[in-house]
């Protein structure tokens, strides 16, 4: 059954009609020397002096068989051996298939890794960011207070100098 279903494929793999001879017929088939086989068994001498000689039916369609056979056996064995070949090559084709599929699994995981790290990175840089924002904002508030404390306190501080300058004069003036 196997057998029978790989002749079927192999002869649907090939295309064309291709004549052979069928066993049953009965009449003598002329045979070329070159190409057929010897037997012992001949139909009686020549056939005008040519190069053919007449066989036995039976004889050629049992060469027949047996070429057919050994053919048969040929090309199973080429299959085989190719089928073998193709199986080998798939197995590693299937092998580095996994390969492949565990390395982009293993990228994918990488990248998601990435980019969480990428995400914390920048949530910590905005909180920092933010941070120095809020301590600048502080700074200048602490500014401004200190402007309006230096101007409170620069007008009399200045009138003050004055008075004591103006003071040092006169004392100055009267030591001498």
């Amino acid at each position: 059954m196997v057998e029978e279903q790989n002749y079927n494929n192999i002869k649907a793999g090939v295309s064309g009609v291709i004549e052979a001879p069928s066993p049953s017929q009965t009449s003598e088939t002329p045979v070329s020397v070159e190409s057929a086989p010897m037997t012992t068994e001949m139909n009686g001498g020549f056939s005008g002096g040519g190069n053919e000689e007449y066989y036995n039916e039976e004889n050629v369609a049992q060469n027949i068989n047996i070429d057919t056979d050994r053919i048969h056996e040929i090309v199973e064995a080429v299959v085989n051996e190719k089928w073998d070949n193709l199986m080998g090559n798939l197995g590693n084709l299937t092998l580095w298939k996994e390969r492949v599929e565990s390395n982009i699994t293993a990228m994918k995981q990488e990248l998601v890794r990435i980019n969480d790290k990428f995400e914390n990175m920048q949530n910590a840089m905005v909180g920092r960011v933010k941070i120095y924002d809020d301590n600048i904002r502080g700074i200048h508030d602490e500014m401004k207070a200190l402007e309006k404390v230096f101007e409170k306190i620069l007008d009399p501080l200045v009138m003050n100098i004055r008075e004591l300058g103006k003071i040092t004069e006169e004392i100055k003036r009267h030591h001498r």
